[in-house]
């Protein structure tokens, strides 16, 4: 099982493939306007009819949890919790099953089902608020009849990293054909659209009251959610000033391979691939129960936990790429991980490896470091014993040892 990020929204994706998904067809307002206008921005064409209907709320938490039974195999939950565990991304109670049965019954509104090719609205919106998630949805169905979601997302050959990549575009996009439809109907033109980003994931008072769960969830989580919809949006901003209309159709046939691309799209424009260096191997004794790849979303979000969200950002952008393996003791079931991580420079390697010690100090309770330099961390905390060591430009990690690492 791959893709942390995509298990940790798991649930909303079966809403989106599901074959049987509940709810009555019902007339929405204002459809053919909405398309007509998607398409003046645009320059693509609706090629067929989208169907929509409604679904209340607690219908949604009961397909969600069901679909969660149905597609996720518990192996697979505990293998990315164990996962998201051990690199400190989440606290050691963290219940990656239940949080998200919780987080996507709480925040979704509406849907676009790209197996079935169909519109969902969940609860009773009206007004404005209802012509901006028609205006959202629409732009995924616009997508999917002229590139095809359904392929574009099957990133079963795609890594973790990648497959954020690509999810930043379809939310990003649509989000972006959002904010240009409510341009167009305020002022008559595309304007600044910098003003819808939201540039930081805080929780507000308001959040906090509206969506508790959202509030009261990891940063991980909580910027895992956000990311596809306010850094895509930032990317679809940077090409469509770049590209015009021909931005809509460039990321569905040249996809970005990496987060890092998505932050930083004239990476993308220059074609910069991830450099992915290979995990350091399981010890003996451990069975592998998953591996995939880290991104620069992943870094800056681990920093920003133990450290500043300016340090994170300033020292994740200096990563090419990162692998892990995540693996399971044989005879006591404990987990174990290792990773790679590829930077710019030597000295981009060891300025992480300054800023990863105190990772590795808070998030598995009291920790003793045996050896702290400038190349090398070696210890033990609650998780077991831990190496890092970084080898000129390239850092690699085993945590979660029975025994001292040599």
């Amino acid at each position: 099982m791959k893709y942390l990020f995509l298990l940790v929204v798991a649930a909303i994706a079966a809403v989106a493939v599901s074959e049987t998904v509940p709810g009555t067809a019902t007339a929405m307002p204002d459809l053919p306007r909405i398309e007509r206008e998607l398409t003046t921005i645009t320059g693509l064409q609706f090629r067929r009819e989208v169907p929509a209907a409604t679904m209340s709320r607690e219908e949604l938490k009961r397909y969600i949890d069901s679909q969660v039974k149905e597609n996720t195999r518990p192996k697979d939950i505990h293998a990315t919790e164990a996962t998201l565990k051990l690199l400190g991304l989440v606290p050691q109670q963290f219940d990656l099953r239940q949080t998200t049965i919780d987080l996507l019954s709480e925040q979704a509104e509406a849907f676009y089902d790209y197996r079935r090719r169909k519109l969902f609205l969940i609860g009773t919106q009206a007004g404005t608020e209802l012509e901006m998630a028609l205006a959202h949805e629409l732009g995924h169905a616009l997508a999917d009849q002229n590139f095809n979601l359904k392929r574009y997302m099957n990133t079963r050959n795609a890594n973790d990293d990648e497959a954020m990549a690509r999810m930043a575009v379809m939310e990003g996009q649509a989000s972006w054909l959002m904010a240009a439809y409510a341009s167009r109907k305020i002022t008559g033109t595309i304007a600044d659209l910098t003003r819808f980003f939201d540039p930081s994931a805080a929780v507000t008072d308001q959040t906090a009251a509206s969506y508790p769960v959202f509030a009261a969830a990891p940063l991980y989580v909580r910027e895992s959610l956000i990311f596809p919809y306010a850094e895509g949006m930032r990317f679809e901003q940077a090409l469509y000033k770049k590209d015009g209309q021909r931005s809509f159709s460039e990321v569905f046939q040249r996809a970005p391979q990496s987060t890092q691309q998505i932050i930083h799209p004239e990476r993308y424009e220059a074609g910069d691939k991830p450099n992915l260096p290979e995990a350091p191997r399981l010890p003996s004794g451990y069975k592998p129960i998953l591996d995939g790849t880290l991104g620069e979303f992943d870094f800056r979000v681990l920093l920003t936990v133990y450290g500043t969200q300016e340090e994170a950002r300033k020292i994740s952008a200096h990563l090419s790429g990162s692998t892990y393996r995540t693996g399971e003791d044989r005879h006591t079931k404990a987990d174990l991980i290792t990773f790679a991580a590829a930077w710019d420079s030597p000295e981009s390697a060891r300025r992480f490896l300054s800023l990863y010690a105190a990772a590795l100090e808070r998030k598995a309770g009291t920790c003793t470091f045996s050896t702290r330099t400038e190349t090398e961390l070696a210890g033990r905390n609650r998780a077991g014993y831990f190496r890092v060591d970084a080898d000129g430009a390239t850092l690699r990690a085993t945590e979660g040892a029975p025994s001292r690492l040599e």
